[in-house]
């Protein structure tokens, strides 16, 4: 069990590095705005188990705000910062 624990420490490392490299990396206003999709989908249904995530999350989101990002994704991004607020920050349990 230590063993498949640190492999999935691992890779999610990896995952998330890789996610952040891509929508930094991406031109494409359909991968942006799928990737933002994605990071609301998990903020709203799996807050609760994301852990590491949130600095992805929160670093990703921070992208968005970038002078040459579209309104569009700005917008969406806010709408992630809004859910997190809105939630009291419950989210952020210390369990």
């Amino acid at each position: 069990k230590i063993l498949e624990k640190k492999r999935f420490n691992w890779s999610s490392k990896i995952v998330s590095q890789t996610f952040q490299e891509i929508f930094s990396s991406s031109k494409s206003f359909a991968v942006k705005e799928l990737m933002i999709g994605s990071l609301s989908y998990f903020v709203s249904n799996h807050h609760a188990s994301l852990k590491q995530g949130w600095r992805v999350i929160l670093s990703v989101v921070s992208n968005c705000f970038e002078e040459d990002e579209d309104k569009v994704i700005k917008e969406k991004a806010y709408g992630i910062l809004k859910k997190i607020s809105d939630s009291q920050f419950s989210i952020f349990s210390l369990e």
